[in-house]
């Protein structure tokens, strides 16, 4: 059914085209368009200046209220600087050198701080039609600093990079990408929309976060290590701790020689785990669960697909284990000396075992269930699904 356009939508309608934008509607709703030439910004005004950083090794360079993208290097040849570049837009040359003059760049050193600002001030544009525009200058900066260096960074709008070898490092912004490599010490990364990047950091503490963006971590080692995503996939590579945290809402989970007391969640996505060597608590709310390792505690399970578990080389169940899933199929390789109590079921679907098992006389409405011991018993290994088939493989 067509229905004619509220007077509300014919208001926005009469605004947009005073704009000088595209409006258009479907049943997802409205959709409106603006191009450059609907507010008339045209002209891009910039300078750049150059400032001396006092900074040695040991001590603190500390980024804040930044508006523009952020970049600090270690270099051990280059003198220690900041190099700023500013830029404003305004419908006029004018307008646009006029918003660049409200931008400044203060250095304050002390107590082993080297603290960067950069105050800007927004302007409010009456672009006619009851229609108005927020102009914000903006600061690039690039900092060249000596190695062992300590970070801090906070940024409004824009990427973070930082490069080492420097020392701990926290980052972070509310717009933006966020990139940390070769740091040593706590190492802190977040970004409230945009990609985490850690590689090569040998931390103590490290935390990579983000509300909508993929995180990788490649290379990196710590007592702790936190990766989460509220909307994206999170992957590890060669990763080491003691404790590992990863997590996402939306997105997949892929882990790739890591070593630790793994938690692996996600509400929905796959998880994928190959070549762990520690303790595993994976699932999933809706995707399959995929381990393959050495591990001596062991929770896979998924609400909604399949779970497929390989315990190799030295594995051994010191606690219970327990691999299952609701809607999907299980499925678990153990090696020919692996020693456990089976306790498996299925309520609508089979059992497949290479060892020998003792199936139930009493079955489980349409399904299968099997006890037995196998390498002589020891912890429990429950295996079930709801629905859907279970399989025990030995590999010789």
């Amino acid at each position: 059914m067509r229905s004619s356009p509220t007077p509300a939508l014919a208001a926005v309608a009469l605004g947009a085209l005073a704009a000088a934008c595209t409006i258009s509607t479907d049943h997802d709703g409205i959709s409106i368009e603006l191009g450059p030439e609907a507010f008339d910004i045209r002209y891009h005004a910039t300078d750049e200046t150059r400032l001396d950083l006092d900074v040695a090794a040991g001590d603190t360079l500390i980024l804040e209220d930044i508006h523009g993208d952020v970049t600090v290097r270690a270099d051990g040849e280059d003198a220690p600087h900041l190099l700023a570049v500013l830029s404003a837009n305004g419908r006029t040359e004018e307008e646009a050198e006029d918003a660049l003059k409200d931008v400044e760049v203060t250095v304050e050193h002390a107590d082993g701080e080297v603290r960067v600002r950069v105050t800007t001030r927004s302007r409010t544009v009456d672009l006619g039609a009851s229609v108005t525009m927020t102009i914000q200058p903006s600061a690039d900066l690039t900092a060249v600093v000596p190695e062992g260096v300590a970070v801090r960074i906070e940024s409004t709008s824009g990427d973070v990079e930082v490069r080492g070898p420097l020392g701990p490092c926290e980052a972070g912004t509310s717009y933006g990408d966020v990139v940390l490599e070769d740091v040593s010490g706590e190492a802190v990364a977040r970004s409230g929309s945009g990609d985490i990047d850690l590689k090569d950091v040998d931390g103590v503490d490290v935390i990579a976060q983000t509300s909508y963006g993929d995180v990788t971590l490649e290379d990196v080692s710590g007592a702790k290590i936190e990766a989460t995503s509220s909307s994206g996939d999170v992957t590890l590579r060669d990763v080491r701790g003691e404790k590992l945290e990863v997590h996402s809402s939306y997105g997949t989970l892929e882990l790739d020689d890591v070593a630790g007391t793994l938690t692996a969640r996600t509400s929905s996505g796959d998880v994928d785990v190959e070549d762990i060597r520690g303790d595993v608590d994976a699932s999933s709310g809706y995707g399959s669960v995929t381990i393959q390792g050495e591990f001596t505690r062991l929770r896979a399970e998924s609400s909604s697909g399949d779970v497929e578990v390989e315990a190799q080389g030295a594995s051994r169940a010191e606690a219970d284990w327990l691999i299952s899933s609701r809607y999907g199929d299980v499925e678990i390789e153990l090696s020919a000396s692996f020693a456990c109590d089976v306790d498996a079921y299925t309520n609508y679907g089979s059992i497949e075992s290479d060892f020998p098992l003792q199936k139930e006389t009493e079955r489980r409405g349409a399904g299968d269930s099997a006890k037995g011991k196998i390498g002589g018993g020891g912890k429990t290994l429950e295996i079930h699904t709801s629905s859907g088939d279970v399989e025990i493989k030995r590999r010789d």
